[in-house]
């Protein structure tokens, strides 16, 4: 980035000196030069002005350290009404690290573990509610199992196996058709709700250059979503006139939203 700046200053400069060359016969060698050294070091200034101020959020955002939420768990909120799915951290056994897969109630709390399973902790496993309020887990990995929980009765159903979709790390519609897109300036991230021709921010916080939002998770109803971000948490943000962002798990990936509490 110095680099381009000093690219863009040096541009200026000689776009400068060009000018004033072209113009400097009606004057005398001495104010030429006068003229053209004054210029160049007026337009070398504006330019360094012009590029610190269009820079200096993304500089200061190489060092910034990752966002901090207030965490649900300790502080629940019992308006938001569902069940969410996410792969856990791996845990080890008997010399292996096996994937989790947990469920936690969206108002918050401590999470409950499903099964843990052979499954790469970089890919997880992909997860799906049914219409049943039935939760299926398919691995993504070599080990090709496909598991279908019933959270009411703790039973576990092997299935046969069908390759699901890749991972995506796209910001989703919502139910309602919602749209939400991220965006950056000067080392600021903002989220916005947009649906119809009405458009409104929903966070908007500072963050280093490497921090972003994906894989959204969004309740039946539109009014909370779960985004997962670079850091390995799990957030929840709600989309009411007055939205609130908070953690709901400090690790985990690729969570999947029911509007049924169990």
């Amino acid at each position: 980035m110095i680099v381009l700046l000093l690219i863009v200053g040096l541009a200026v400069v000689r776009m400068a000196n060009s000018l004033i060359q072209r113009n400097a016969g009606a004057t005398s060698a001495f104010a030429g030069r006068s003229v053209r050294l004054g210029t160049a070091i007026v337009a070398g200034v504006v330019a360094v002005f012009i590029g610190y101020f269009l820079l200096v959020g993304d500089l200061n955002s190489l060092t910034r350290a990752y966002p901090t939420f207030a965490p649900l768990r300790s502080n629940p909120d019992t308006s938001l009404r569902g069940t969410v799915a996410y792969n856990a951290l791996p845990i080890a056994s008997h010399g292996k690290k096996l994937g989790c897969v947990d469920v936690v109630s969206a108002s918050g709390g401590s999470p409950r573990q499903l099964f843990c399973a052979n499954q790469p902790m970089a890919m997880g496993a992909a997860l799906n509610w049914l219409t049943d309020g039935r939760l299926q887990a398919t691995n993504r990995g070599q080990d090709h199992w496909s598991k279908i929980v019933n959270l009411q009765t703790g039973m576990i159903e092997e299935t046969t196996w069908v390759k699901p979709p890749a991972s995506t790390s796209n910001l989703a519609t919502g139910p309602g058709g919602e749209k939400v897109t991220e965006s950056r300036s000067r080392g600021r991230l903002r989220l916005t709700l947009t649906k119809g021709s009405a458009s409104r921010v929903l966070l908007s916080i500072a963050v280093s250059r490497d921090y972003s939002l994906n894989n959204l998770a969004w309740s039946p109803d539109g009014k909370w979503f779960i985004a997962e971000d670079s850091a390995g948490q799990l957030l929840s943000i709600t989309t009411g006139s007055k939205s609130s962002t908070r953690l709901l798990i400090d690790g985990g990936t690729e969570p999947a939203a029911t509007d049924i509490t169990f």
